[in-house]
């Protein structure tokens, strides 16, 4: 498309119902993440059976990891204690 072409465009399109908006948007980053092959193929169909795409997926996933990590606490458990929870874990799932 030549710069004729584009002006012509803009001046058949009709903007009656346009919006301004005076806000100014977001920041938004990309980061660019690396995934096996076999990874990447289960969050496409994760995102296909969500219905989204891939990038609103992971920005989903990661926005649950950080909020549960935010809210996460730390307590203090005896080693003994600890012990004997995942032993009974282990034979209730036995």
């Amino acid at each position: 498309m030549n710069r004729d072409e584009a002006e012509r465009s803009l001046a058949d399109t009709n903007w009656t119902n346009a919006v301004v908006e005076r806000e100014p948007r977001h920041v938004s980053i990309v980061h660019s993440v690396r995934f096996p092959a076999e990874l990447s193929k289960k969050l496409e169909a994760e995102a296909d059976r969500q219905g989204v795409t891939p990038s609103v997926l992971i920005r989903d996933l990661v926005t649950a990891a950080l909020l549960a990590a935010e809210q996460d606490e730390t307590v203090t458990v005896r080693i003994g204690d600890l012990h004997r929870a995942i032993d009974l874990a282990l034979h209730r799932a036995a």
